[in-house]
């Protein structure tokens, strides 16, 4: 696992806290389905800032936050009624929660109050929207074949070139179980197994990364949106 990608809410959650949540005090109501999403989330902000969650420049990276401070932020969020996924993306200097936006046949839209969207289908990115180079749609392996950790697959990324126009990246994969791991998530820890998946084709490498937790559902992902594009950590919060 790279530095760049080893950000974990145990050690940036109160930072964090505040600063995905900050994004729901702005945005545009006037979006179809915004009020819900800044109405969850705003409800959250009040609660996160009354129970004196630090602002992001007071906590150190480096610094775990007050684990009473995880397990009340952990409360306020459930409070809200909804799943909540995290996403971090150093190279987009993000940091944000979401709720889900809707679903149609398994899969899930996410949105924060900035309507940055990521589709997942029981955890696997099959799109975004808002994030620069995005993914358009994407064709790979179900969360199932990745939980067997062994297999090799082609995955196909459409992306949008500088002409606006939809191309096709190929990639040929493999899975690999890499270890047991016990990883922290907004201050609770989950035994997990690390499902590696190594790609490579015509437009570059990359690699994702999937944590298993004893129920089999993914509880943290780094996945990759193209070669040479930072991975995007997703953490579920909140079931």
């Amino acid at each position: 696992m790279g530095p760049v990608l080893e950000m974990s809410l145990a050690r940036v959650g109160a930072s964090l806290l505040v600063a995905a949540l900050l994004l729901a005090s702005c945005g545009n109501d006037k979006k179809p389905g915004a009020l819900p999403v800044k109405a969850i989330l705003q409800a959250q902000l009040d609660r996160l800032k009354a129970i004196g969650a630090p602002p992001p420049a007071a906590a150190s990276p480096a610094a775990a936050p007050d684990p009473a401070l995880l397990a009340e932020g952990r409360r306020v969020l459930a409070e809200g009624g909804q799943p909540v996924i995290a996403v971090t993306d150093r190279g987009l200097g993000l940091a944000t929660f979401m709720v889900p936006l809707g679903s149609n046949s398994g899969v899930v839209t996410w949105a924060n109050p900035e309507y940055q969207t990521i589709a997942l289908r029981e955890g696997v990115i099959l799109a975004t929207r808002g994030f620069g180079a995005d993914l358009m749609s994407v064709t790979g392996p179900s969360a199932e074949q990745l939980r067997s950790g062994t297999g090799s697959f082609r995955r196909l990324h459409y992306v949008l070139d500088g002409a606006d126009q939809t191309i096709e990246q190929s990639f040929d994969c493999s899975l690999s179980i890499s270890k047991k791991e016990t990883i922290a998530v907004l201050g609770l820890s989950y035994a997990t197994s690390l499902v590696e998946e190594s790609c490579s084709g015509p437009a570059g490498d990359l690699t994702n990364r999937y944590w298993f937790d004893a129920t089999g559902a993914i509880r943290q992902s780094q996945q990759a949106r193209g070669p040479g594009v930072e991975n995007m950590q997703l953490q579920a919060i909140i079931d």
